[in-house]
């Protein structure tokens, strides 16, 4: 894409221009909504340092922060995240001031094959601007400048070994000062069990039967309730059950064992962990019971709570019905009552468009067939009666329904930390254990599947991922067809604008990088559907990571990869044809000027894309419609509050800029000045968002370092090979000395996660001792344990809840009455709005 230096310039100064027009908008704009932009210091308790309302205001206070403070302001995820910005900046400072101070200078005094290619009127459809003497593009084949380049990719590598070096320490120990900061309980204490034996479920309950039938014929033994086998008192004491034994089954509501024990029978362990699973259960043993037994023989006095996963589904169906009633019933009531204290006329009752087949039997009973309008006092309150007493039922039933997995939860670190990272049983397909997520940032239904179950949807998700990427490559290579500028000035509605200069400056060096960005605005929503549907990631945090690896793969093949082969084709298209013996050099002479779109690509990124997230547009848009109809305290409160981020995009997107910024450093060296504005933009406005605005709701800890050091060494290798090959078509001697920089790169590589990367998941042993210690002494001085129970939300009690919302309707309904506002819209098929203690009794 040929960019002359002049609209390079251009096209800087316009999208400078276009960001201080966006600060301006946000400066005007948080004056007016200053809850919206700054919520957090409009909560209870805060200690955030004042920021002034005028232009330059946020800017001073926010930079200010201190990593401790950001901490405490924003929790250590989105301290660690500022972290990543300022390994950005810190790398492109020091690469910026190398290839400026020594490359530049080579390519510009030294370089001359960009000139000879002009005069010598060049094959190549591609026309060479003055922005291309700046790039390796203007070094001769063969010529002795290019061993500055081989010798700047070693400065650069080694300038990143150093940071990660020293970055991959700092998040160690902010790791451990996290675990550290947790009480008794919770993720510090607890492990995350899975491929728990002798439970079947499905289509896996009816392949163990249909084996077992096969075996034994139609044998059958006589059911028992799980509560009838619970309150038997003929139960046998799990030490009556060896892990070993013949493994000869039966087929029943389990599979039976053949019968008790014989004690002459061999206690060799036998290889299969059912064998002892299925014998403790059909004697009557819960699921419950038989992890905790399991987990109590191999941690003696060590197990503090055991929790079943289990299935749930039709619990969560009713679950959200109930909180979608109870979120319109609190609206409802909202509204009225701002009338009542504002003497404001209410005209007439609320209703609500009923049919009943919606909801059910309850429905059909109630409200019949045909539509009809029913207060919504009435419907709403008859809705939560009629729903509380089938979530009590549903997890009743629920709990019945065991799945393979449990949170066993220990009395101190030191056995977590033995526990997560141990072989708990020889049978590698049974008894796996983990590091248990946070108790909020776990996703219930997504736990419970089988170790093969995992894997395959793994799989399936990865399939889906790069057949997304392979449709995505034909938009990416069309955007770099079409607004070629040469092909842009064939085309007669455009042939006379491509003529105006500062319009062929927005074409060649704003709009490609802007279209590209708007492009990929949607994948991260479609990423976060098929980690949670698809791959059915165990907790929030692992959705949000997922995303962040997935889009960073994704914009490696296709912003990445794409525009390269892409532009590299089309601003050579012609000499593909005409010397296809010359295909090589074409490659070596074209991929470089490709960065001139990814020059403007990070442009937009720092200066438009990054100060809009400031405005959050579509937010803003929905807080003052909001805000418009939020009545009460309450509502308003709702509006405002508990604003949250996600990091699946923000990490791809600026590890992608890294990469950018890191391959091209040497081969065009003006994009590390770019690329340093954009991570030095960044880190100002979100610490500004993470600060101010973005309260965090789960924590990992900063775990997030983990998933930034991979992308950081995928984009050094990418740098190396791309470097090796460029050298090599310029054929220079220097290329056989950078064969060696992937060889160090893997080296590093390896010593780096051996060395950092399992201390940033889990404390050592060394660390988890120390901290029972802290621990001990603070319980002496009444700090109290905080055994966290991992029970799904789902199964909370509503009904406190439910008896102080119909209380306030009653409230509000007897002061509509008393304004003549009577009942006149359909019925309430319980009863009185007074009577709510009926649904107490079972």
């Amino acid at each position: 894409m040929a960019t002359d230096g002049k609209a390079f310039g251009i096209a800087i100064a316009i999208d400078f221009v276009i960001c201080l027009c966006i600060l301006l908008a946000f400066n005007f704009i948080r004056k007016l909504f200053e809850k919206y932009y700054a919520p957090k210091s409009f909560a209870e308790g805060n200690t955030l340092k004042h920021v002034k309302l005028s232009f330059f205001g946020w800017i001073g206070p926010t930079w200010s922060y201190s990593h401790e403070e950001v901490v405490k302001a924003a929790g250590m995820d989105a301290a660690m995240y500022l972290r990543v910005l300022r390994f950005g900046i810190e790398l492109f400072a020091l690469i910026t001031f190398w290839c400026c101070a020594v490359v530049l200078p080579v390519n510009l005094a030294l370089g001359t094959f960009v000139d000879e290619s002009t005069q010598a009127g060049s094959s190549s459809s591609y026309t060479f601007t003055n922005l291309d003497k700046t790039s390796i593009s203007n070094i001769q084949p063969s010529s002795k400048a290019l061993w500055t380049h081989a010798v700047s990719a070693y400065v650069v590598t080694f300038i990143v070994f150093y940071l990660l070096w020293k970055y991959n320490k700092e998040a160690v120990m902010m790791r451990i000062d996290y675990l550290n900061t947790l009480k008794k309980g919770a993720e510090s204490h607890t492990v995350l069990v899975n491929d728990i034996p002798g439970i079947y479920k499905g289509a896996e309950k009816i392949a163990a039967l249909a084996r077992g039938a096969a075996k034994k014929g139609t044998a059958k033994m006589s059911k028992r309730t799980r509560q009838d086998r619970r309150t038997d008192d003929s139960a046998a004491d799990p030490s009556d059950f060896p892990a070993g034994g013949d493994s000869d089954l039966e087929v029943g509501e389990r599979l039976p064992v053949k019968g008790m024990v014989n004690e002459e029978e061999p206690l060799l362990p036998a290889f299969d962990a059912t064998v002892k699973a299925e014998r403790m259960l059909n004697a009557g043993f819960s699921e419950h019971d038989m992890v905790e037994q399991e987990f109590k023989e191999q941690f003696p006095n060590e197990v503090a709570e055991v929790a079943m996963v289990v299935d749930q589904s039709a619990l969560d169906k009713l679950v959200s019905a109930y909180d979608r009633a109870k979120a319109k019933l609190e609206n409802v009531l909202d509204g009225y009552q701002y009338k009542l204290a504002h003497d404001k006329k209410i005209k007439k009752r609320q209703t609500v468009r009923v049919i009943g087949a919606r909801y059910g039997k309850w429905g059909l009973d109630n409200y019949g067939k045909t539509p009809k309008k029913v207060d919504a006092l009435k419907f709403y309150p008859a809705r939560l009666r009629a729903l509380l007493p089938q979530i009590k039922e549903a997890q009743a039933k629920a709990s019945e329904q065991a799945l393979p997995s449990a949170f066993v939860t220990f009395k101190d670190r030191h056995t977590q930390v033995v526990a997560s990272t141990s072989m708990i049983h020889h049978d590698r397909r049974y008894w796996s254990t983990e590091a248990a997520p946070a108790p909020k940032d776990t996703i219930y239904a997504n736990l419970g599947m089988r170790g093969y179950q995992r894997q395959l949807r793994f799989f399936i998700s990865w399939a889906i991922f790069f057949t997304i990427a392979s449709f995505y490559l034909i938009p990416v290579a069309a955007i770099q067809a079409v607004l070629e500028i040469e092909r842009l000035s064939k085309i007669v509605p455009f042939k006379q604008l491509v003529s105006v200069s500062f319009v062929r400056s927005i074409l060649t060096a704003v709009l490609p990088g802007l279209a590209l960005t708007i492009f990929m605005a949607l994948l991260p929503i479609i990423l976060s559907a098929v980690n949670r549907k698809v791959e059915k990631m165990p907790s929030e945090t692992a959705v949000d990571f997922g995303v962040v690896r997935k889009f960073f793969a994704f914009q490696v093949i296709t912003t990445f990869l794409g525009s390269l082969l892409a532009g590299s084709f089309f601003t050579q298209f012609s000499q593909y044809f005409d010397n296809l013996s010359g295909l090589v050099n074409t490659m070596g002479s074209a991929a470089p000027q490709t960065a001139t779109f990814f020059m403007t690509f990070i442009l937009v990124q720092a200066f438009i894309t990054q100060p809009i997230s400031l405005l959050r547009i579509v937010g803003l848009v929905l807080y003052w419609l909001r805000l418009k109809f939020a009545t009460t305290d309450r509502q308003k409160q709702r509006v405002w509050q508990d604003q949250e981020t996600k990091y699946g995009t923000l990490v791809a997107g600026n590890t992608i800029a890294l990469l950018l910024g890191l391959v091209f450093c040497i081969i065009q060296p003006l994009i590390t000045p770019i690329t340093l504005i954009y991570f030095l933009v960044t880190s100002l406005i979100w610490k500004y968002q993470m600060v101010y605005v973005y309260v965090p709701t789960r924590q990992s800890g900063g775990k997030l370092w983990a998933q930034v050091f991979q992308h950081v060494i995928t984009a050094l290798v990418i740098f190396q090979i791309i470097m090796i090959g460029l050298l090599g078509i310029k054929k220079s001697g220097a290329a056989g000395i950078c064969v060696v920089l992937p060889i160090l790169t893997v080296i590093f590589t390896i010593v780096n996660r051996k060395l950092f990367i399992q201390p940033q998941v889990i404390l050592s042993m060394r660390g988890a001792a120390d901290s029972d210690k802290r621990d001990a002494s603070m319980a002496n001085q009444g700090e109290h344990e905080d055994f966290e129970s991992y029970t799904s939300p789902a199964f909370k009690d509503h009904t406190d809840e439910v008896e102080a919302l119909l209380g306030e309707t009653a409230s509000v309904d007897r002061k509509l009455k008393a304004l003549g506002l009577g009942n006149k819209q359909g019925r309430d098929p319980a009863g009185s709005i007074e009577s709510r203690a009926w649904w107490l009794v079972p």
